[in-house]
């Protein structure tokens, strides 16, 4: 359960990363200013990983519960 953690963490990582980079491209091609896009897309990127994280959890807890 442990190695499938560390993976579920470092796709989390990842998949923020490039969550970020797509949003914040997107936001200074449209004009935007550099703060206002740096801050949009490190919340966007912040927001994918956390949810990465609860459905990986949330999933991990039924497969648990079920288990019992």
């Amino acid at each position: 359960m442990e190695v499938l953690t560390i993976l579920v963490m470092i796709v989390a990582v990842l998949s923020a990363a490039m969550t970020n980079a797509i949003v914040q491209r997107r936001l200074l091609a449209s004009g935007r200013g550099w703060l206002h896009s740096t801050v949009v897309s490190g919340f966007t990127g912040f927001l994918a990983a956390i949810g990465i994280i609860a459905t990986y959890f949330i999933i991990g807890h039924l497969i648990w519960k079920l288990a019992q």
